[in-house]
């Protein structure tokens, strides 16, 4: 039987208007880095901390040839849980 562990941070979805804009975004900044070939990776970090990470996602795949595509997921909260700490017992000096 498979396995329903999915939660709301793994959950994928795909938005085609979003990839237009996200591969528009790609070609519009490459340029002033040094050309869509040099540049291309620092465009990806722009453009997915501008559209993206500004609607709460994160990139996890994304095509702009043949039709553009982009899979994203919820970004993790940027609160941490608390984690249990043992508590560490000072030595006893009363010997």
């Amino acid at each position: 039987m498979p396995s329903k562990s999915r939660t709301a941070t793994t959950k994928s979805r795909t938005n085609p208007k979003l990839a237009q804009h996200f591969c528009r975004c790609i070609k519009a900044v490459a340029p002033k880095f040094g050309g869509m070939a040099k540049g291309e990776g620092a465009a990806i970090a722009i453009c997915v901390k501008s559209i993206l990470q500004s609607k709460g996602r994160t990139l996890k795949r994304f095509r702009c040839k043949e039709g553009a595509s982009i899979t994203t997921q919820k970004a993790k909260s940027k609160t941490r849980s608390r984690s249990r700490k043992s508590k560490s017992r000072k030595p006893d000096s009363s010997l």
